[in-house]
């Protein structure tokens, strides 16, 4: 259980991190919006989070030997990120897209995040190690997914010339 331990704490520097750049931002910039080197500098850490999750639910595999469970797992988070990819191109090309907010998003999906993770614990406890690395797999992969979206999507950002 080490591993679900460090991966809390890499999700938690992951939370910390965000509300850092969020709440001290960078000076002021021409044209460059606070919300694209926010993208710039969390993708990183949220990847390395990803690589993390799944090396570590790869030796949770390895040493409880459901290799398995992990590769459909992994499988089961690719089918999961190409599904969030689809939806995503969906909703931008929608007549009015939303502003996203974390604030509004945090209200509509935190009461089914904490119940799937309260169920996810459950289910975990019952059926063992299996569950487990099978979670494990497909969020690492959606993660890993997830962090290479971010670098993708965001517009690259010119350097300012300062008046030179």
């Amino acid at each position: 259980m080490w591993w679900t331990r460090i991966v809390g704490g890499l999700a938690l520097l992951i939370v910390v991190t965000y509300l850092i750049q969020w709440l001290m931002p960078r000076g002021k910039s021409k044209g460059v919006p606070r919300r694209q080197y926010l993208r710039w500098d969390i993708a990183p850490i949220v990847g390395f989070f990803g690589a993390v999750l799944l090396a570590l639910s790869f030796a949770q595999a390895a040493t409880s030997q459901v290799i398995q469970p992990w590769a459909w797992g992994a499988a089961f988070g690719l089918v999961l990120s190409a599904g969030a990819w689809m939806w995503s191109a969906y909703r931008h090309h929608r007549a009015a897209p939303e502003r996203f907010s974390v604030w509004r998003s945090a209200q509509r999906y935190g009461t089914l995040v904490i119940a799937t993770v309260i169920g996810l614990y459950v289910a975990v406890r019952v059926f063992g190690a299996p569950l487990e690395v099978f979670a494990a797999a497909a969020l690492g992969v959606f993660v890993v997914a997830l962090a290479a979206a971010m670098f993708v999507g965001n517009k690259p950002i010119a350097e300012e010339t300062n008046g030179k």
